[in-house]
């Protein structure tokens, strides 16, 4: 997109700003940002490539005419038109034209729409009073989040803001949103790509078709990050002064910044921004930049912030460890890396010692308590040195993540102070980044006896149950027996770890994976239209315990469906029963790192997708791995879980505690309000899966994460129903448990008895374990 008004690439300004004395445009505050504007003519060759996406369905990705201000302004005049107020995220990277946007929103187009309303004042004054909020750059999500929540809640507002700002400001914005709009990058298969790129070269009189030609392929070659208007214009101004192709074509793009910054402008400017970038000099310590800096002397984008810091790294201005203690210094550590990746071989003597000072920081460095994320940036490096082929980074960082999880000097320093879990996640996303050595061998040896996957468990007796009944805060059902008995157990093979991300992906990327599915499962994947009704007539009541708070607290607002209004549990249903409206959450492409990273467990699974898993894996992994003949794999029951983790984890003594202890789990049992996880210091609350294996197991070696981390399916059926009640409970509403049978899953007669017939099979299933969600001790049990 490109616009004479956007600040961020205005071609008609000085680099050096204002002359002296001049007294900038005053800020307007967000009241009078909503407010009716005097109506401005609309450009008319705008043009934002994007994805839309509602509550239940997404909108391919396009270049569109009218551009998305009319868009957005549609959906506003649609909710205002149904009694409604439209939220609207607006979701784009640095410089993609987030600030032109909202000023053509607040300056031109929502006013435009509401005269097309003046016969139904309701929608006009919904467009004139939309409120629209822009984050400001480093603003915390805090209070980013506060500024939203001062609008009434019968006011309309458009948010925009960087992806992540909004993911972190999403837990304390009050509002769901109607839509999420993506703002996405310039790609150069796309015809958008050169249209930017041809109205930028007509806004600096750059008309030669050889020249657009060079920069066409210069920006062909830009890192996703730096695909945005503003560092194409960078480009087209190099371009202007540096007509050799093979000058340009030679460097990289932060080289092009950094020499068409101080080329144009003086060797003093990009001192300057660096200078600016790390803090060494404050407000107004410096002339304003135009584009980059504003009148303060503080960056217009912290993107532009980011930049700067990996050019200075790359420059040999400023030390990896200097980068690192700054603050938000993770985009400008991941554009250095991308550089260094791209570049490949070490053309320079600078480059290589570049690359040399990298890999001593992660074999050196280990003050975990003194840099945050230090894990985290030293496996971003390691795993960029590895596609370099340096391996030594990565073998020394996979060393200390395993020293980590096992040494006691560790652990004691793990679960204290304010590292508790921060340095769980450290581990958790090294692992990912570098790959777990553990689950590499287990790989390497087709999952073998041997390979460290699997512990063999023998034949035996082994006592389970207790002689009190649970008792569980969240009045979930318990499904451990009220009396003692024996049961038996094995011989089998326990797997060491969770099922992970990438395993799963390999099975949903079978093109034979549908052949798996057995029974019940196998009508359900074919949309079979008396399992869909069978599961339709039971689901009203069990959405109505999940989501009985949404459900109250939407009498007057609701979530936007596609040209109609659709309540909570109408989305959550159709997102049950229709697959593809189903997030996967173990793919990349759809869901960010928290939950996709290739080590950690699955998530966001069926039952019936959990034994196709096991139907595949035994068709496929176990005939070449070196089991006995005839070996199967599944799920444990509920009964040979509770044994297993009565071997490998806790004694009867401990089983016979009334009361679980509150912190025997604690690195996985969230806190249930944020003081009692902030509590003396400590980040207690894990708020996501971790990588599989992080914790050792008291009497292993043996499974891993069967307390805590994420919630384990078994093959075994709960005994009753969910059904609905005139008292309200203050976790699920007006619904409540109903045994059907309680004294069969009080007395284990066999170890597979309660197990259902696959071919009519429509029960609940016993999960097991706890996860990072859960708030009650009880139910790691």
């Amino acid at each position: 997109m490109t616009s004479p008004s956007g600040p961020q690439f205005s071609p008609s300004r000085e680099w050096r700003g204002t002359q002296p004395g001049a007294t900038p445009e005053p800020r307007r505050s967000d009241e009078e940002r909503h407010s009716a504007s005097p109506i401005s003519p609309s450009p008319s060759q705008l043009t934002w490539e994007y994805q839309w996406e509602d509550s239940l369905n997404s909108v391919a990705r396009r270049a569109v005419h009218p551009p998305l201000v009319r868009r957005i302004a549609e959906e506003v005049a649609r909710a205002s038109a149904i009694g409604k107020t439209a939220t609207v995220f607006l979701r784009g990277e640095l410089g993609i034209g987030k600030t032109t946007l909202r000023r053509l929103l607040t300056d031109s187009e929502l006013g435009l729409v509401a005269n097309d309303y003046v016969e139904n004042p309701v929608v006009a004054n919904g467009l004139r009073t939309c409120g629209v909020i822009e984050a400001e750059d480093l603003e915390s999500p805090v209070d980013f989040a506060r500024r939203i929540n001062r609008y009434d809640d019968d006011c309309s507002i458009v948010v925009m803001a960087r992806p992540g700002t909004l993911e972190a400001a999403a837990q304390w914005i009050f509002r769901q949103p109607t839509a999420t709009v993506t703002m996405n990058t310039y790609e150069p298969t796309r015809p958008v790509f050169r249209e930017c790129l041809r109205e930028i070269c007509r806004t600096i009189n750059l008309d030669n078709s050889q020249h657009l030609d060079l920069l066409t392929e210069i920006a062909s070659r830009l890192p996703d990050f730096m695909c945005t208007p503003f560092y194409f214009k960078i480009l087209a101004e190099f371009v202007e002064t540096h007509p050799d192709p093979s000058d340009v074509l030679s460097r990289s793009p932060l080289e092009l910044l950094r020499i068409s910054i101080n080329q144009r402008f003086g060797d003093e400017a990009y001192d300057d921004l660096i200078a600016c970038a790390t803090g060494r000099i404050g407000e107004r310590g410096v002339e304003q930049v135009a584009g980059i800096l504003n009148e303060h002397g503080a960056f217009v984008h912290d993107g532009y912030r980011n930049v700067v810091l990996a050019g200075a790294l790359l420059d040999h201005q400023l030390a990896i460890r200097e980068l690192i203690a700054l603050p938000n210094a993770i985009p400008a550590v991941r554009i250095a890396l991308d550089h260094i990746e791209k570049v490949r071989s070490p053309r320079s003597e600078t480059a290589a010692a570049l690359i040399d000072e990298l890999e001593q920081f992660v074999v050196t460095e280990q003050g975990y308590g003194q840099i945050r994320y230090l894990l985290y940036f030293q496996g971003l490096i390691a795993r960029s040195l590895r596609r370099v082929r340096r391996e030594t980074a990565a073998l020394a960082l996979r060393t200390r993540c395993l020293d980590l999880i096992s040494n006691d000097e560790a652990r004691r320093l793990r679960d204290s102070g304010t590292v508790a879990a921060t340095l769980l996640w450290d581990i958790s996303d090294a692992l990912s980044l570098i790959n777990d050595p553990r689950l590499y061998r287990a790989r390497h040896e087709k999952y073998a006896p041997t390979s460290g996957y699997f512990t063999f468990v023998p034949r035996q007796a082994v006592e389970i149950g207790s002689e009190f009944t649970p008792q569980r805060i969240d009045d979930a059902k318990p499904v451990l027996p009220y009396t003692r008995q024996e049961v038996q157990i094995g011989p089998m093979w326990i797997a060491n770890f969770l099922v992970t991300n990438e395993q799963y992906q390999e099975f949903w990327n079978d093109p034979d994976r549908s052949n798996y599915f057995v029974g019940t499962g196998r009508q359900w994947i074919d949309n079979d239209a008396t399992v869909i009704a069978a599961i339709e007539d039971s689901f009203d009541v069990a959405a109505r315990r999940c989501f009985w708070k949404e459900a109250r607290d939407e009498a007057s607002a609701v979530v936007a469906g596609v040209g109609s209004s659709m309540p909570i549990l109408d989305i959550a249903r159709v997102r049950a029963l229709r697959q593809a409206a189903r997030v996967a959450l173990w793919d990349p492409t759809q869901a960010d790192d928290r939950f996709s990273a290739p080590g950690s467990p699955v998530v966001g699974i069926t039952w019936w997708e959990a034994i196709a898993f096991c139907q595949w894996w035994t068709d496929r992994k176990l005939p070449d791995s070196g089991f006995p003949e005839g070996s199967v794999a599944n799920l444990a029951t509920d009964w040979e879980w509770e044994a297993l983790r009565r071997v490998y984890y806790d004694g009867i003594d401990v089983a016979d505690a009334s009361v679980n202890q509150s912190d025997r789990y604690g690195a996985h049992l969230r806190k249930p309000n944020r003081a009692a996880a902030a509590a003396d210091g400590r980040i207690s609350n894990i708020l996501r899966p971790l990588h599989v294996g992080l914790f050792t197991v008291p009497a292993g070696p043996g499974p891993f994460d069967m307390v805590g981390n994420v919630w384990e399916w078994t093959r075994s059926k709960v005994y009753g129903n969910i059904v609905p009640t005139t008292i309200e409970h203050g976790s699920y509403g007006h619904t409540a448990w109903e045994d059907i049978d309680a004294s069969a899953e009080q007395i284990a007669e066999s170890v597979g008895g309660e197990i259902v017939d696959q071919n009519n099979d429509l029960n609940y299933r016993a999960v097991r374990g706890a996860s990072f969600f859960s708030i009650d001790p009880q139910a790691a049990w």
